[in-house]
């Protein structure tokens, strides 16, 4: 059986790697084909997939040619953001898509093993949703539950025109589950309420739901934050500080989770970048308990930061557990100028930078 890589790749400023994991979003090195997801904010138009053989061909049985381009909406900006792959093949993307005027909503979508939107799944293969106050809704996470049940994240408007995190759920059939939050979907306010997105989406064993992102605690000033919650959609109280914990890291002034990976043992590893001093922006990788709080075990306090090419601007994007327990996470890191190149590195633990692949030279830097 063909096993599929899931790739997310940012195209627009910085080539980078996002995510690579199968429906159980554990990493894969099998061969097989890779399906990848590009996002771009300005030349891609359209959400697509495409399925790309191990020999680095597109697979010409996907899609047309190895690609599926969709436009939904009205048809004038459309965003894949997240990709989940079920275990019959079945591929679900989410994002969000122009509707009307400056107006977008986030979208759930089902293509066939043969990238061909699946007519089963929503209206004609897909779902918008509008939350908040229906100017500016987008899924930036997705995690498949089990039972086949679809968990979104990320941030919409509210009254006032802030922004809150959301989390919803989908059933099989691509409709919002009321058993689920309010009616189908959940919407939070972190720290001073101004901002609150959520980026990255953790499926527990038990179900509960973790999310990560960043909110605004004051002026400009953004900290990561850890969310914890239960399986009907309310956040859990047992977790963090009444269901969340903020984190500074840097120089306090601007830390963002991109990216979450669930241990074995339910500890909570978040990867992302933080802004020290001088301005610039370095990778973090931290550690939470299963109670919300930095496992001050793990690194320097709980969390590290690395900078790498010209110590400007380094940012994970993504992160994956190995078997061994060893971190990969993949981003981007200014070299020159205005140049960037993409970055994979791997940690051991207690947090020492590790070889990845001596041709990619002693850091892992692609």
């Amino acid at each position: 059986m063909s096993i599929r890589i899931l790739i997310l790749v940012f195209v627009s400023l910085h080539s980078c790697l996002l995510a690579a994991m199968d429906y159980n979003g554990n990493p894969i090195s099998k061969n097989g084909s890779i399906t990848i997801t590009p996002r771009t904010s300005s030349a891609i138009l359209a959400g697509y997939t495409q399925a790309i053989n191990f020999d680095g061909m597109l697979d010409q049985t996907f899609g047309s040619g190895g690609s599926t381009l969709t436009a939904l909406g009205n048809g004038a900006f459309t965003a894949a953001q997240a990709l989940a792959l079920q275990p019959d093949g079945k591929l679900v993307v989410a994002g969000y898509a122009q509707v009307a005027g400056a107006a977008y909503q986030l979208f759930v979508a089902r293509y066939t093993t043969a990238g061909i939107l699946d007519h089963s799944f929503g209206t004609n293969g897909s779902t918008l949703t509008a939350l908040g106050n229906g100017a500016f809704t987008a899924a930036q996470a997705i995690a498949l539950q089990p039972d086949g049940k679809l968990v979104v994240a990320g941030y919409a408007q509210v009254a006032g025109g802030g922004n809150q995190l959301f989390v919803a759920r989908y059933t099989t059939a691509g409709i919002l589950d009321h058993s689920f939050g309010t009616n189908g979907s959940t919407l939070t306010a972190l720290a001073n309420g101004a901002f609150t997105a959520a980026r990255a989406i953790a499926l527990q064993p038990d179900g509960k739901l973790v999310v990560a992102g960043y909110a605004q605690v004051a002026g400009a000033a953004y900290q990561l934050f850890v969310a914890r919650y239960t399986t009907a959609g309310i956040l859990d109280h047992s977790f963090g500080t009444n269901g969340s914990t903020l984190t500074a890291l840097g120089n306090g002034i601007n830390t963002s989770a991109q990216a979450i990976a669930l241990q074995p043992d339910g500890k909570l590893v978040v990867a992302g970048y933080a802004q020290v001093a001088g301005g610039g922006n370095q990778l973090f990788v931290a550690r939470y308990t299963t109670a919300g709080i930095l496992d001050h075990s793990f690194g320097t306090n709980g969390s590290t930061l690395t900078a790498l090419g010209n110590g400007i601007s380094t940012s994970a994007q993504a992160i994956a557990l190995q078997p061994d327990g060893k971190l990969v996470v993949a981003g981007y890191a200014q070299v020159a100028g205005a140049a960037y190149q993409l970055v994979v590195a791997r940690y051991v633990n207690p947090f020492t930078l590790t070889s990845f692949n001596a041709s990619y030279g002693p850091v892992g830097i692609l």
